[in-house]
Protein backbone atom coordinates (compact mmCIF):
# COMPACT_ATOMS: atom_id res chain seq x y z
CA UNK A 1 0.00 0.00 0.00
CA UNK A 2 2.78 2.44 0.94
CA UNK A 3 4.63 1.71 -2.31
CA UNK A 4 1.53 2.44 -4.39
CA UNK A 5 0.86 5.63 -2.45
CA UNK A 6 4.40 6.90 -2.98
CA UNK A 7 4.26 6.10 -6.69
CA UNK A 8 0.95 7.93 -6.89
CA UNK A 9 2.32 11.10 -5.30
CA UNK A 10 5.44 11.03 -7.48
CA UNK A 11 3.26 10.80 -10.59
CA UNK A 12 1.09 13.70 -9.50
CA UNK A 13 4.08 15.87 -8.66
CA UNK A 14 5.60 15.13 -12.04
CA UNK A 15 2.40 16.19 -13.82
CA UNK A 16 1.56 19.22 -11.73
CA UNK A 17 4.65 21.36 -12.11
CA UNK A 18 5.55 24.06 -11.43
CA UNK A 19 2.61 24.81 -9.15
CA UNK A 20 2.77 21.66 -7.06
CA UNK A 21 6.54 21.57 -6.70
CA UNK A 22 7.34 25.23 -6.22
CA UNK A 23 4.48 26.18 -3.86
CA UNK A 24 4.18 29.84 -5.01
CA UNK A 25 3.52 32.62 -2.55
CA UNK A 26 -0.07 33.01 -3.80
CA UNK A 27 -0.88 29.33 -3.25
CA UNK A 28 -4.52 28.72 -2.35
CA UNK A 29 -5.04 27.76 1.33
CA UNK A 30 -6.64 24.47 0.25
CA UNK A 31 -3.67 23.45 -1.86
CA UNK A 32 -1.77 20.52 -0.39
CA UNK A 33 -2.40 17.24 1.42
CA UNK A 34 -5.23 16.81 3.93
CA UNK A 35 -6.44 13.97 6.13
CA UNK A 36 -9.46 12.99 8.16
CA UNK A 37 -7.64 11.73 11.23
CA UNK A 38 -9.41 9.96 14.07
CA UNK A 39 -7.19 9.50 17.10
CA UNK A 40 -3.86 8.42 15.58
CA UNK A 41 -5.22 6.97 12.30
CA UNK A 42 -5.74 8.60 8.89
CA UNK A 43 -9.15 7.41 7.63
CA UNK A 44 -9.06 9.42 4.38
CA UNK A 45 -6.22 11.35 2.70
CA UNK A 46 -6.81 13.99 0.01
CA UNK A 47 -4.33 15.64 -2.34
CA UNK A 48 -5.69 18.96 -3.65
CA UNK A 49 -3.59 20.70 -6.32
CA UNK A 50 -4.04 23.78 -8.48
CA UNK A 51 -1.82 24.30 -11.52
CA UNK A 52 -0.41 27.57 -12.80
CA UNK A 53 -3.56 28.12 -14.90
CA UNK A 54 -5.78 27.99 -11.82
CA UNK A 55 -7.31 24.60 -12.59
CA UNK A 56 -7.89 22.15 -9.76
CA UNK A 57 -7.30 18.43 -9.56
CA UNK A 58 -7.75 16.10 -6.62
CA UNK A 59 -7.07 12.55 -5.51
CA UNK A 60 -8.70 10.64 -2.67
CA UNK A 61 -6.78 7.87 -0.92
CA UNK A 62 -9.25 5.74 1.01
CA UNK A 63 -9.75 2.17 2.25
CA UNK A 64 -10.96 -0.20 -0.43
CA UNK A 65 -13.40 -1.77 2.03
CA UNK A 66 -14.67 -0.63 5.39
CA UNK A 67 -17.81 -0.38 7.48
CA UNK A 68 -19.17 2.98 8.45
CA UNK A 69 -22.23 5.16 8.78
CA UNK A 70 -20.50 8.52 8.61
CA UNK A 71 -20.20 8.67 12.40
CA UNK A 72 -18.22 5.54 13.28
CA UNK A 73 -15.87 3.47 11.08
CA UNK A 74 -14.37 -0.02 11.37
CA UNK A 75 -13.21 -3.12 9.45
CA UNK A 76 -10.69 -1.34 7.18
CA UNK A 77 -9.19 -3.42 4.37
CA UNK A 78 -6.92 -2.46 1.47
CA UNK A 79 -6.64 0.94 -0.18
CA UNK A 80 -7.61 2.65 -3.42
CA UNK A 81 -6.99 6.01 -5.09
CA UNK A 82 -9.98 7.82 -6.64
CA UNK A 83 -9.34 10.82 -8.91
CA UNK A 84 -11.50 13.78 -9.77
CA UNK A 85 -13.42 14.18 -13.01
CA UNK A 86 -14.13 17.93 -12.66
CA UNK A 87 -14.32 20.78 -10.18
CA UNK A 88 -16.24 23.98 -9.38
CA UNK A 89 -15.33 26.91 -7.16
CA UNK A 90 -18.12 28.30 -4.95
CA UNK A 91 -16.72 31.47 -3.37
CA UNK A 92 -14.52 30.03 -0.58
CA UNK A 93 -15.47 26.38 -1.19
CA UNK A 94 -13.94 23.95 -3.68
CA UNK A 95 -16.32 21.32 -5.10
CA UNK A 96 -14.66 18.18 -6.45
CA UNK A 97 -16.44 15.35 -8.22
CA UNK A 98 -14.75 11.96 -7.82
CA UNK A 99 -15.23 9.20 -10.36
CA UNK A 100 -17.16 6.05 -9.33
CA UNK A 101 -14.99 3.03 -8.56
CA UNK A 102 -17.33 0.53 -10.23
CA UNK A 103 -19.93 0.42 -12.99
CA UNK A 104 -22.69 0.35 -10.38
CA UNK A 105 -21.13 3.10 -8.26
CA UNK A 106 -22.06 6.77 -8.14
CA UNK A 107 -20.02 9.94 -8.48
CA UNK A 108 -19.05 11.34 -5.06
CA UNK A 109 -19.33 15.13 -4.74
CA UNK A 110 -17.26 16.62 -1.91
CA UNK A 111 -16.93 20.25 -0.81
CA UNK A 112 -13.69 21.49 0.78
CA UNK A 113 -13.36 24.75 2.69
CA UNK A 114 -10.40 26.18 4.61
CA UNK A 115 -11.35 26.99 8.21
CA UNK A 116 -8.03 28.08 9.72
CA UNK A 117 -4.27 27.67 9.59
CA UNK A 118 -3.68 24.11 8.36
CA UNK A 119 -7.35 23.37 9.03
CA UNK A 120 -10.22 22.63 6.64
CA UNK A 121 -13.58 20.91 6.54
CA UNK A 122 -15.14 18.39 4.18
CA UNK A 123 -18.86 18.26 3.38
CA UNK A 124 -20.26 15.10 1.77
CA UNK A 125 -23.11 16.33 -0.44
CA UNK A 126 -26.33 14.35 -0.64
CA UNK A 127 -26.27 13.54 3.08
CA UNK A 128 -27.22 15.29 6.30
CA UNK A 129 -23.84 14.53 7.86
CA UNK A 130 -22.07 17.37 9.63
CA UNK A 131 -18.83 18.55 7.94
CA UNK A 132 -15.77 16.43 8.68
CA UNK A 133 -12.72 18.23 10.10
CA UNK A 134 -9.52 17.91 8.05
CA UNK A 135 -5.95 18.75 9.05
CA UNK A 136 -2.98 19.41 6.82
CA UNK A 137 -0.46 16.56 6.67
CA UNK A 138 2.83 16.02 4.87
CA UNK A 139 2.92 14.67 1.33
CA UNK A 140 2.96 10.86 1.27
CA UNK A 141 0.93 10.34 4.46
CA UNK A 142 -0.49 6.79 4.29
CA UNK A 143 -3.79 5.45 5.59
CA UNK A 144 -4.00 4.08 9.12
CA UNK A 145 -2.59 2.63 11.17
CA UNK A 146 -5.79 0.70 11.87
CA UNK A 147 -6.49 -1.84 14.60
CA UNK A 148 -8.83 -4.69 13.74
CA UNK A 149 -10.83 -4.72 16.96
CA UNK A 150 -11.45 -1.01 17.19
CA UNK A 151 -14.20 1.49 16.41
CA UNK A 152 -13.10 4.88 15.05
CA UNK A 153 -15.57 7.57 16.15
CA UNK A 154 -15.66 10.91 14.34
CA UNK A 155 -16.17 12.59 17.72
CA UNK A 156 -12.47 11.84 18.26
CA UNK A 157 -11.37 13.45 14.98
CA UNK A 158 -8.19 15.55 15.13
CA UNK A 159 -8.90 19.27 14.71
CA UNK A 160 -5.47 20.77 15.46
CA UNK A 161 -2.82 20.06 12.83
CA UNK A 162 0.58 18.84 13.95
CA UNK A 163 2.15 20.07 10.73
CA UNK A 164 5.61 21.50 10.04
CA UNK A 165 6.52 22.51 6.44
CA UNK A 166 10.09 21.43 7.20
CA UNK A 167 8.84 17.84 7.39
CA UNK A 168 7.71 17.88 3.76
CA UNK A 169 9.83 15.38 1.81
CA UNK A 170 11.75 16.59 -1.24
CA UNK A 171 10.86 15.02 -4.58
CA UNK A 172 14.20 13.20 -4.67
CA UNK A 173 13.55 11.72 -1.24
CA UNK A 174 10.14 10.44 -2.32
CA UNK A 175 11.65 8.82 -5.42
CA UNK A 176 14.32 7.12 -3.31
CA UNK A 177 11.66 5.79 -0.93
CA UNK A 178 9.77 4.35 -3.90
CA UNK A 179 12.92 2.61 -5.14
CA UNK A 180 13.51 1.06 -1.72
CA UNK A 181 9.87 0.04 -1.42
CA UNK A 182 9.99 -1.70 -4.81
CA UNK A 183 12.84 -3.90 -3.61
CA UNK A 184 11.17 -4.84 -0.33
CA UNK A 185 8.64 -7.71 -0.22
CA UNK A 186 5.04 -6.62 -0.01
CA UNK A 187 3.67 -6.90 3.54
CA UNK A 188 1.03 -9.54 4.11
CA UNK A 189 -2.39 -8.19 4.95
CA UNK A 190 -3.65 -9.64 8.26
CA UNK A 191 -6.44 -12.16 8.01
CA UNK A 192 -9.83 -10.46 8.47
CA UNK A 193 -11.69 -11.18 11.66
CA UNK A 194 -15.29 -12.18 11.48
CA UNK A 195 -16.61 -9.50 13.83
CA UNK A 196 -15.78 -7.31 16.79
CA UNK A 197 -16.50 -8.70 20.23
CA UNK A 198 -20.16 -8.38 21.28
CA UNK A 199 -19.36 -6.21 24.26
CA UNK A 200 -17.28 -3.72 22.26
CA UNK A 201 -20.17 -1.91 20.55
CA UNK A 202 -23.71 -3.20 20.38
CA UNK A 203 -25.21 -3.14 16.92
CA UNK A 204 -21.94 -2.98 14.99
CA UNK A 205 -23.12 -5.60 12.51
CA UNK A 206 -25.92 -3.21 11.49
CA UNK A 207 -23.46 -0.66 10.15
CA UNK A 208 -23.30 0.09 6.43
CA UNK A 209 -21.73 -2.61 4.21
CA UNK A 210 -18.56 -2.03 2.23
CA UNK A 211 -18.89 0.27 -0.86
CA UNK A 212 -20.83 -1.42 -3.66
CA UNK A 213 -21.63 -4.49 -1.57
CA UNK A 214 -25.19 -5.78 -1.42
CA UNK A 215 -26.82 -5.79 2.03
CA UNK A 216 -26.31 -9.00 3.92
CA UNK A 217 -29.45 -11.10 4.23
CA UNK A 218 -29.77 -14.39 6.02
CA UNK A 219 -32.31 -16.78 4.53
CA UNK A 220 -33.07 -20.46 4.64
CA UNK A 221 -32.14 -21.71 1.15
CA UNK A 222 -34.31 -24.77 1.58
CA UNK A 223 -37.43 -22.70 2.18
CA UNK A 224 -36.69 -19.94 -0.35
CA UNK A 225 -38.22 -21.80 -3.29
CA UNK A 226 -41.40 -22.53 -1.33
CA UNK A 227 -42.03 -18.92 -0.30
CA UNK A 228 -44.37 -16.96 -2.57
CA UNK A 229 -42.99 -13.86 -4.25
CA UNK A 230 -44.64 -10.77 -2.80
CA UNK A 231 -44.73 -7.51 -4.74
CA UNK A 232 -44.63 -4.46 -2.48
CA UNK A 233 -46.40 -1.34 -3.72
CA UNK A 234 -44.25 1.79 -3.43
CA UNK A 235 -44.94 5.50 -3.77
CA UNK A 236 -43.18 8.66 -2.66
CA UNK A 237 -46.24 9.53 -0.61
CA UNK A 238 -45.54 6.50 1.59
CA UNK A 239 -42.94 8.62 3.44
CA UNK A 240 -43.78 11.66 5.52
CA UNK A 241 -40.65 13.89 5.51
CA UNK A 242 -41.63 15.17 8.97
CA UNK A 243 -42.04 11.68 10.46
CA UNK A 244 -39.67 9.32 8.67
CA UNK A 245 -39.67 5.63 9.66
CA UNK A 246 -36.65 3.93 11.15
CA UNK A 247 -34.58 1.39 9.21
CA UNK A 248 -36.69 -1.59 10.30
CA UNK A 249 -39.94 0.16 9.44
CA UNK A 250 -38.57 1.14 6.01
CA UNK A 251 -37.67 -2.50 5.28
CA UNK A 252 -41.19 -3.52 6.23
CA UNK A 253 -42.65 -0.74 4.06
CA UNK A 254 -40.56 -1.09 0.88
CA UNK A 255 -38.75 -4.42 1.25
CA UNK A 256 -35.12 -5.07 0.34
CA UNK A 257 -35.28 -4.59 -3.45
CA UNK A 258 -33.09 -1.52 -3.93
CA UNK A 259 -29.80 -0.44 -5.48
CA UNK A 260 -26.88 0.33 -3.14
CA UNK A 261 -25.03 3.35 -4.56
CA UNK A 262 -22.99 4.67 -1.64
CA UNK A 263 -19.19 4.72 -1.35
CA UNK A 264 -18.61 4.28 2.36
CA UNK A 265 -22.15 5.39 3.27
CA UNK A 266 -25.25 3.21 3.00
CA UNK A 267 -27.16 5.14 0.30
CA UNK A 268 -30.04 3.32 -1.36
CA UNK A 269 -32.20 3.96 -4.41
CA UNK A 270 -35.74 2.52 -4.46
CA UNK A 271 -37.86 2.47 -7.63
CA UNK A 272 -41.49 3.48 -7.13
CA UNK A 273 -44.40 1.83 -8.93
CA UNK A 274 -44.76 4.88 -11.21
CA UNK A 275 -41.06 4.90 -12.12
CA UNK A 276 -39.98 7.60 -9.64
CA UNK A 277 -36.74 7.10 -7.73
CA UNK A 278 -36.35 7.56 -3.96
CA UNK A 279 -32.82 8.07 -2.63
CA UNK A 280 -32.39 7.29 1.07
CA UNK A 281 -29.31 7.50 3.31
CA UNK A 282 -29.13 5.02 6.20
CA UNK A 283 -27.37 6.08 9.40
CA UNK A 284 -27.69 3.22 11.84
CA UNK A 285 -31.37 2.88 12.68
CA UNK A 286 -32.20 6.35 11.32
CA UNK A 287 -32.93 7.21 7.70
CA UNK A 288 -32.66 10.45 5.72
CA UNK A 289 -34.73 11.05 2.59
CA UNK A 290 -32.46 12.77 0.07
CA UNK A 291 -34.99 12.97 -2.75
CA UNK A 292 -38.00 11.20 -4.25
CA UNK A 293 -39.29 12.00 -7.69
CA UNK A 294 -38.82 11.52 -11.41
CA UNK A 295 -35.74 9.59 -12.48
CA UNK A 296 -35.30 12.11 -15.29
Amino acid sequence: MIRNLLLFFVALMAIWTPAAAQEPDDAHPLQGTWALQIDDASVFVFLLERNDRGNWRGAWLRPERFRGNGVVFSHFRGSEVVRTVDYTMHEDALELRFAPTSEEGSTDVLHFRATGTNQAELTYTGTDLAPFPLVRVVRGTPLGPFEDNRIYDRDNAVVEADYDPADEPALRQVVEEVEVAEEAPAPQEPAPQSRIDDDFLDGLDDLAPAPGAAPKREQDDASEADEPVTTIARACTDLDPDALPDAEELDALWGDDYEAIGSGLDIREYRMDNGDIARVTMLGERIYLNACGSAD
